[in-house]
């Protein structure tokens, strides 16, 4: 039996809309298919895990020439020779006008906590805090099994400044089960405790 921790120290996001400087360098283009679709002029090197726009999970990637309303997806529906971010706003907005870093990817999603083989993990405490003076986060916890299939979500909501939010109580992970954590701002920490049997 050995006690462990574990932590994220912040989240790493990539900002999709950079409309600060003089002259605005376009970022998005109009695509040719689809209804009010944009796409992302520099692709990204992985197709993001989520998708923030104002801070809200933009939901899982639909198929790019036929976006519903306010969706997103990821391929190459121009022939640009690459894959890409794709994006449609209910209001046919188009992204580079939106506000500085409105819209946020996710590459990965960062691994708190991983059962190594012939280990089972008991957790005790987790504490997640949202350093920010000034922007709200939304963080996203799931308990995925070894495929990442997932067993259990849980979605929480830390204002700017507040104390950390504390979860004690006794989780059990084992057969390669994991952690993962995502969060809607850069600026929060997440701090896990436990012992490993």
């Amino acid at each position: 039996m050995a006690l462990k921790s574990y932590s994220i120290p912040n989240f790493e996001l990539i900002n999709l809309v950079d409309n600060e400087g003089s002259p605005v360098v376009p970022q998005w283009a109009e695509s040719g298919e689809g209804t009010n679709e944009y796409y992302l002029l520099d692709g990204l090197d992985n197709q993001p895990e989520i998708l923030f726009v104002d801070n809200q999970d933009f939901g899982i990637p639909e198929t790019v020439g036929s976006l519903s309303e306010d969706s997103w997806g990821w391929g190459d529906n121009d022939s640009l020779g690459y894959d890409t971010v794709y994006i449609r706003f209910a209001d046919g907005a188009n992204p580079d006008t939106l506000e500085y870093n409105s819209i946020q990817a996710y590459l990965g999603i960062p691994t708190i906590l991983l059962e190594a083989d012939g280990v089972r993990i008991v957790l005790f405490s987790l504490l997640i805090s949202n350093y920010s003076s000034n922007l709200d986060a939304r963080i996203t916890i799931q308990h995925l099994d070894s495929d990442d299939n997932m067993l259990f979500k849980w979605v929480l909501d830390l204002d700017a400044g507040n104390s950390p939010f504390a979860l004690d109580s006794m989780l059990v992970f084992a057969n390669g089960e994991k952690l993962a954590v995502s969060s809607s701002g850069e600026e929060v920490s997440v701090y896990a405790s436990g012992e490993e049997k």
